[in-house]
C-alpha cells in the first residue's frame, strides 16, 4: 500500500519495500519561456513612461512607450510577487511572499532593492489582494484576504486606517482621489449588498474642517450593489456602477415569474451641491462649446492635480444621476480629462458574452460611443495625460493612448508594450516548492475553522515539504498536494487547471445506441437507439429522420469496412465525432411461426447502407430517455396522478432541467423529486422555494379546469430520492427539503404521516463550500473549504456524515438492478419504485380528506359566492 510517497508490504507484519527508479527527470529540467499569456497584473507611473508587469510570479519593468529592454526585479525563481504599483516618487512597490508571509518591497526603477517595510510585514497584513498607490504621496491602500482595507504611509513605515467588512465580498475596487485626500471603495455592508464609501487620509481639510483622518461618508444608501468607483480627473463628479434598475422581464418558461436581466449602468454624484448635471436633453451647441472652452482657459485649463477637491457632504446620497445608457451588464469605470467616462459593458447575447466591450460617454456630444473590443481593463495616468488599456492579448496585454483622444481606439493611436520582449528561466522545482507552501497557507487563511480541525498545521508542512524531492513531474506535485489539503478531512479540496502532459486527444464518434456482437450474422446487433431531444441537437444520430436504421439491425460496414467482433464499434468511430459516417446494416423482417403462435423469427432481408453524423459524448442523449423512461413509468403506474421531476445538478443544466419538468409535473397530486446522481451546485434555495410551495387554494373559471393557487403547486406528498452520488448543494437540498416541506394546510391535509420523505441512500456529505479566489504562479487553482453549514435539523453533522433516507425508507439500487435496464417497457428502479408506493399509501388517505373538505370544483354550478 502507498503511504508518504513511499510502498509497503502489509502482510505479516507493515515494512517498506525499497524500490530504486531510474529517469532522467526531464519535467525538472529548466526551460525558458516568454511572458505572453502569463501576465497577471501591470502598473504604469505616473507619465507611462513605465510598464511594470507580473507574469508567473515575477516582476518585470520596461519602457511603455519606446524600445528597450525589460528588466527583472526582485529574487528570480521561488518567490511569488502578486501586486504591484508606482509610488509617486517613482520607486516601484511589490507585495512579495518571500517569507511565507505577505511583505512589502519597494524598488528604484533600475531594479535595485530601494527599502523593506518591516513595519507591516507577517500575519497582521494579510494576504495582499490589491494595491493602489496616492497620486501625490508614499502611501499606498491595499485590501487583503480578510475583508480589511488599510492604508499605509510608505515613508514612515505606520498604518494610517485600517478598517474591516464582515460580508463576503469585503471591499473593493479602491480608488484615490486626485488630490491624494480621499479614497473611495465599494464596501459590503450587508449580504449581497454593497455601497460606494469615501475615506478621509489626510488632515486639515479647507472645505471639511470637521472631517477627521479615516472618517467615512456613506455616498450610496444601500440599495442592491454599487461598485467600481473612479473619481473626474477635474473633481466635478464621482462615478461608479450600480445595479438599481427595476425593469424586470417576464419568464417565457414559468409565465407567472419575473426576472432581472439587465439592472446594472453607471451613474455619478456631484461632488459639490452647486454642481449642475452634465446631461442635458439635447447635445451640446456650438455656443455650449465655446462657453465651456472659455471657462477652462479662464480657470487655467485642467485643474492641478494636488488642488484641493471640494465635496459638499451634506445629503450628498440624494445628487445621484444615472447616465443616459441602456442598462446590462458592466464591469468597470474609469473617469476621462475632456469631459468623458469610460466604461467596459459585457454584451448579453450568449454569443457575444465572452468579448468585453469599451465605450466612452462624451458629455460634450451627449452621446455613447464605441471605441475597442476584447478589453480586461481601463485606467487613467495620474499625470492624466495617458489611459491605458489591458486586452486579452498574449503579446500584446497593454496599450497607451493620449488621454485627449476623442475616437475609436485602433491602429496607431495605440501603443502597445510588446510582451513578447519578456523572457525568462523557470526551474521546475522552485516554483513546486513555492506552489506547495501556498497551497498550505491557502488553507491556513481561508478554512472555516481557526482550529483546521486541531491539527498541527506548521507540522504537516514539514512533513510534505520532506516529501517534494521526490516529486518530479507537474502531476506528481498535483497529487501531492491533493494529500496536503486531504489532512484537513474536509470535501471541496479541489486542484484546477494544472497543466499535465498528455496525449494528443482523438475524440471518437458516438451513434447513440448499445450493440452486441451477433455471431449468426457476423456483425453488430443494435439492442438499443437512444432518441434524446429529436427537435434539438441532444438527439442520437441514428434516430434523426430519414436514418431508416432500427433497433435489431445488424451493422456490418462502417465507411465500406467490415467490422470484426475483435475491432470495436468505437475503433471503427475514431476521429469521427461531427463527421459524416457511411452505416452499413442488415434489415431483418419479424415473421410470425407457422407451428408456434404469438412467437415471430428474425428474417434477414436487405443490406441497407446510410450516411450518419456520429456525436462527441452521447451522455445527454442517454440521459434524457432516461429522464423520459422514468417519467412514463411513474405516470403509468400512478396513472398520471404523480409528477417526476430529475435535477441533474445545482447549476446551469439543474435549472434548465428542473424548469423543463416543473410546468407540467408540479400540478399533479403527488411529486417526486429525484436528487440522485446531482453533483451540486449553488441554487439548492430557488429550487426548495418552488418544489415546498402547498395548495392553499384553487381557481376557476366557467369553462375551465380548476387551476391550484399557488400555480404549479403540489397539493400532496412529495418524495425526494437520494444517493451517495447526491453531494454538496445535493446535500444541502436533501438535508433541507423535508424541513421545508413539513406544514399542513387546513382543509387539505390531515395528519398524513409520510407526507414528505427521504428515499434511497445516504448522500455523499460535503457542505464546507467554496469560492475559487486567485491563481497560483503557473495558472492552476486550489479551493479551501471556506463556508460551513449549520442547519437547524442537523447542526454541524452533515460534513462527512451526509443526509440519511427517512426511517425505514433506505432502499439499495444494486448493480444487478442496473444490467437488467429493463423489465415490461421500463427501467428497473427499486428506489423509484419504493417511492411511488409511498405516495400511493399516502394518497388514499389525501383523496379521502381532500373529498371531504373540497367542494367539487369541477362544476361551476356547484360553487356560489355568499
Amino acid at each position: 500500500f502507498p503511504f508518504f510517497s513511499h510502498f509497503f508490504k502489509f502482510f505479516p507484519t507493515p515494512k517498506k519495500i525499497p524500490i530504486e527508479w531510474k529517469s532522467p527527470q526531464t519535467q525538472k529540467q529548466r526551460r525558458f519561456i516568454k511572458a505572453a499569456r502569463q501576465i497577471s497584473n501591470f502598473a504604469l507611473n505616473s507619465d507611462a513612461s513605465k510598464i511594470a508587469f507580473v507574469a508567473r510570479g515575477r516582476v518585470f519593468v520596461q519602457n511603455a512607450r519606446e524600445d528597450g529592454a525589460p528588466i527583472q526585479f526582485g529574487i528570480p525563481q521561488g518567490v511569488r510577487y502578486t501586486q504591484i504599483d508606482f509610488l509617486p516618487t517613482g520607486h516601484l512597490i511589490v507585495a512579495s511572499d518571500q517569507t511565507e508571509e505577505s511583505s512589502l518591497e519597494i524598488f528604484n526603477v533600475d531594479g535595485t532593492k530601494s527599502l523593506e517595510s518591516e513595519k507591516l510585514t507577517g500575519a497582521s497584513m494579510g494576504r495582499i489582494e490589491s494595491i493602489i498607490s496616492s497620486p501625490i504621496d508614499p502611501i499606498i491602500a491595499f485590501v487583503n484576504h480578510q475583508f480589511q482595507l488599510i492604508v499605509f504611509d510608505v515613508s514612515r513605515g505606520e498604518t494610517i486606517c485600517k478598517i474591516q467588512s464582515f460580508y463576503e465580498g469585503g471591499i473593493d475596487g479602491v480608488t484615490w482621489s486626485p488630490d491624494g485626500r480621499w479614497i473611495a471603495f465599494s464596501y459590503y455592508s450587508a449580504p449581497e449588498v454593497s455601497i460606494i464609501r469615501i475615506m478621509a487620509i489626510k488632515p486639515g481639510h479647507t472645505y471639511h474642517k470637521d472631517v477627521n483622518v479615516c472618517d467615512m461618508v456613506d455616498i450610496t444608501e444601500p440599495l442592491v450593489r454599487d461598485y467600481s468607483p473612479s473619481w473626474d480627473p477635474e473633481g466635478r463628479f464621482l462615478y461608479f456602477l450600480s445595479t438599481r434598475d427595476f425593469d424586470p422581464t417576464h419568464d417565457e418558461i414559468s409565465q407567472r415569474s419575473m426576472a432581472f436581466i439587465s439592472a446594472t449602468r453607471p451613474f455619478l454624484v456631484t461632488l459639490k451641491a452647486t454642481e449642475t448635471t452634465p446631461f442635458k436633453r439635447t447635445a451640446w451647441t456650438t455656443e455650449d462649446i465655446k462657453t465651456m472652452i472659455h471657462k477652462l482657459r479662464s480657470s487655467g485649463g485642467s485643474k492641478k492635480t494636488d488642488d484641493e477637491i471640494q465635496i459638499d457632504l451634506d445629503n450628498i446620497h440624494e445628487r445621484i444621476v444615472g447616465f443616459p445608457v441602456s442598462s446590462g451588464s458592466y464591469r468597470a469605470i474609469q473617469g476621462m480629462t475632456s469631459n468623458r467616462v469610460h466604461y467596459i459593458r459585457q454584451p448579453l447575447e450568449p454569443e457575444l458574452s465572452s468579448d468585453l466591450l469599451l465605450f466612452s460617454y462624451d458629455f460634450l456630444l451627449q452621446k455613447e460611443i464605441f471605441l475597442a473590443s476584447n478589453v480586461r481593463g481601463i485606467m487613467l495616468t495620474s499625470n492624466k495625460k495617458y489611459g491605458g488599456i489591458s486586452f486579452f492579448n498574449p503579446r500584446f496585454p497593454v496599450c497607451l493612448y493620449g488621454a485627449e483622444y476623442r475616437g475609436r481606439l485602433e491602429g496607431d493611436y495605440l501603443q502597445c508594450a510588446d510582451a513578447a520582449r519578456i523572457e525568462f528561466e523557470v526551474v521546475p522545482p522552485l516554483e513546486w516548492k513555492q506552489i506547495l507552501v501556498e497551497t498550505w497557507r491557502r488553507a491556513r487563511d481561508n478554512f472555516w475553522s481557526r482550529s483546521l480541525n486541531s491539527l498541527d498545521w506548521a507540522k504537516v508542512k514539514n512533513q510534505y515539504l520532506e516529501l517534494l524531492p521526490r516529486v518530479s513531474t507537474r502531476a506528481e506535485l498535483t497529487d501531492l498536494t491533493y494529500q496536503l489539503q486531504g489532512e484537513l478531512g474536509t470535501s471541496h479540496a479541489y486542484i484546477k487547471n494544472a497543466r499535465h502532459r498528455s496525449g494528443e486527444y482523438i475524440n471518437i464518434g458516438k451513434l447513440g445506441c448499445d450493440v452486441v456482437w451477433d455471431h449468426s450474422y457476423g456483425g453488430y446487433q443494435i439492442t438499443s437507439i437512444y432518441k434524446g431531444d429529436l427537435w434539438s441537437d441532444v438527439s442520437g444520430p441514428l434516430s434523426r429522420p430519414g436514418v431508416g436504421i432500427e433497433e435489431g439491425d445488424v451493422i456490418h460496414k462502417i465507411n465500406g469496412r467490415p467490422v470484426s467482433k475483435d475491432k470495436s464499434i468505437e475503433e471503427h468511430l475514431l476521429g469521427k465525432a461531427g463527421a459524416q459516417v457511411e452505416i452499413t446494416v442488415l434489415k431483418f423482417e419479424r415473421i410470425e411461426s407457422k407451428k408456434q403462435k404469438g412467437f415471430f423469427h428474425r428474417v434477414p432481408r436487405y443490406p441497407y447502407t446510410v450516411n450518419v453524423e456520429p456525436i462527441v459524448d452521447e451522455g445527454a442523449v442517454r440521459y434524457r430517455d432516461w429522464v423520459n423512461g422514468n417519467r412514463k413509468y411513474v405516470e403509468t403506474v400512478s396513472k398520471k396522478k404523480v409528477g417526476y421531476i430529475h435535477i441533474p445538478d445545482m447549476v446551469d443544466d439543474g435549472f434548465a432541467e428542473f424548469h423543463r419538468a416543473y410546468v407540467t409535473q408540479a400540478n399533479r397530486d403527488a411529486l417526486i423529486v429525484d436528487v440522485r446522481y446531482n453533483g451540486g451546485g449553488y441554487i439548492s434555495e430557488n429550487i426548495l422555494d418552488k418544489v415546498s410551495r402547498k395548495t392553499l387554494g384553487y381557481m376557476k373559471s366557467r369553462w375551465g379546469m380548476p387551476e391550484p393557487y399557488p400555480h404549479y403547486s403540489t397539493a400532496g406528498p412529495k418524495v425526494a430520492l437520494i444517493n451517495e452520488a447526491c453531494g454538496s448543494d445535493c446535500d444541502i437540498f436533501s438535508q433541507s427539503f423535508c424541513p421545508r416541506m413539513n406544514y399542513a394546510v387546513p382543509g387539505l391535509h390531515k395528519d398524513i404521516k409520510g407526507y414528505c420523505t427521504l428515499v434511497g441512500q445516504r448522500t455523499w456529505g460535503g457542505v464546507i463550500g467554496i469560492d475559487w479566489k486567485g491563481r497560483m504562479l503557473d495558472g492552476s487553482s486550489t479551493s479551501q473549504p471556506e463556508y460551513a453549514h449549520w442547519f437547524v435539523e442537523g447542526k454541524w453533522g452533515v460534513e462527512n456524515k451526509g443526509v440519511s433516507p427517512t426511517e425505514g425508507h433506505s432502499v439499495e439500487y444494486p448493480p444487478t438492478d442496473f444490467a437488467k435496464m429493463y423489465r415490461d417497457g421500463y427501467y428497473v428502479d427499486p428506489q423509484l419504485s419504493a417511492a411511488l408506493k409511498i405516495i400511493g399509501d399516502v394518497l388514499i388517505d389525501f383523496e379521502a380528506n381532500k373529498k371531504q373538505n373540497l367542494p367539487d370544483l369541477r362544476l361551476s354550478e356547484s360553487a356560489s359566492i355568499p
